[in-house]
């Protein structure tokens, strides 16, 4: 492919019969590549180099059944949760956010993380200056992995939601879009 032009990313041949420590080997040498040359690695993908013999395996919608892919764990980096942030969604629902002391993730810096529910704040037990891990799901989507300080679980943080939300139609071109405007919540709930 580099003859022709085309610009390829580092790959290994591994011939039959691979010992599991040559194949632990081979990873660490290309997740090294991937470190020299900084390109972002997230896992790696195993394939056969024979067109012939991919094609009697199957296909799904869109590919061969030729190939596997392997994830590597997500770094997990260590800092201090502050607080929630109760933000309207694109779809108009009230989500949890994260806010915690900026940390350096995959050359970002990362100080928010969704919190999808109640029950995953209520799983975490998260309070006020706890210590916290996050990690870059797929190197892209912050995440709050675990509280390293369980036992001092705060319900204080969830709104006990007292006033509904006003719905405020506005009328595009294309469609309608809601804007949300939050009245009044206070912060006594137990769950």
């Amino acid at each position: 492919m580099d003859t022709l032009g085309f610009e390829t990313c580092p790959f290994i041949r591994l011939e039959k019969n691979v010992s599991p420590v040559e194949m632990e080997s081979k990873i660490q040498h290309l997740k090294t590549i991937a470190n020299i040359e900084k390109l972002p690695i997230d896992g790696i993908v195993l394939c056969y180099d024979s067109i012939s013999y991919s094609k009697t395996l199957g296909r799904t919608g869109h590919h061969y059944k030729d190939g596997i892919a392997f994830k590597f764990e997500d770094d997990m980096l260590e800092t201090v949760f502050r607080s929630i942030e109760w933000t309207p969604g694109r779809s108009g629902e009230i989500a949890p956010v994260a806010l915690f002391d900026p940390v350096e993730i995959d050359g970002c810096i990362v100080s928010r993380a969704s919190l999808h529910n109640l029950s995953f704040i209520k799983n975490l037990e998260l309070h006020p200056e706890c210590r916290i891990l996050v990690s870059k799901r797929n190197m892209i989507i912050p995440h709050i992995e675990d509280n390293l300080e369980r036992g001092h679980y705060a319900p204080s943080l969830i709104p006990n939601w007292t006033t509904t939300l006003t719905v405020v139609w506005m009328i595009s071109r294309k469609r309608p879009r809601v804007a949300l405007t939050l009245l009044r919540c206070q912060t006594s709930a137990q769950l």
